[in-house]
Order: structure tokens, then sequence, then C-alpha cells
């Protein structure tokens, strides 16, 4: 019974696989499904730049993030430790649960409208 997994990587001809079920390796996309036997589409990252992140914001909003962010608090401490963290990253990745914790957070605490980490995290 054919799993999928390889069988052969030589040169050789592979008898026992059902015909157009073997492929070079050079073709193959996507993540391997061992119930479907093929390969499903490769989730597609949703990368955009620093600044694409931070337009998707307010003044109002990145305001009150930054003042908060200068508190001697608990909260004003991590709020800052996130910030910091943006800005050291290369893309910001908006799938990152990190990120979306963050951003979560911030509505939580007032920082951004009701509705808004929504809006921020899908564009």
């Amino acid at each position: 019974m054919a799993t999928g997994r390889l069988i052969s990587s030589g040169s050789e001809p592979i008898l026992d696989i059902a015909p157009g079920r073997a492929v070079k390796a050079s073709d193959l996309t996507g993540i391997w499904n061992e119930s479907t036997l093929d390969f499903d589409p490769a989730p597609v990252k949703r990368m955009v730049t620093k600044l694409e992140f931070m337009e998707r914001f307010t003044d109002t909003e990145l305001e009150a993030i930054t003042s908060m962010s200068k508190k001697d608090t608990g909260v004003g401490n991590k709020v800052s430790v996130f910030m910091k963290k943006l800005d050291l990253a290369d893309q910001i990745d908006l799938d990152d649960a990190r990120l979306q914790a963050g951003v979560n957070g911030m509505e939580s605490l007032g920082l951004i409208g009701a509705g808004r980490a929504a809006v921020i995290l899908n564009g």
C-alpha cells in the first residue's frame, strides 16, 4: 500500500508507485498530507514592512502607545518591550501569535479603539 513516503531517491525507476504519483523533488511544493497522499498548498505568510505596519495605527493610537511605554509600571514595561521587539524586527509577520497577542493587548488596555486590533492585523 502506498503511504506517500520516499521509496527511492536513486536514478532507478520506481515500479510500485501508481502512475501519476511520482514527481521530481524539484517539482514539489506545499506540505505533504499523509491522509490524502498529496501536497496541500503551503500557507502564505502575511509579511509587511515595519512602516507599513505602523501606518495601520492612527497617530492618536501611536501617541497613546508611546506614552504608555514610557510609564514605569508593569503594563508600561510590557508595552515598552513589545515596541522594542517591533523596532528590532526586519519585517512584521501578521500571523505571528506574539504580534497578535500584543496588538490585542493594546486594544484591551484601551490604547487602540474597540475592534481596531482586527483591522490592524487584517489590513
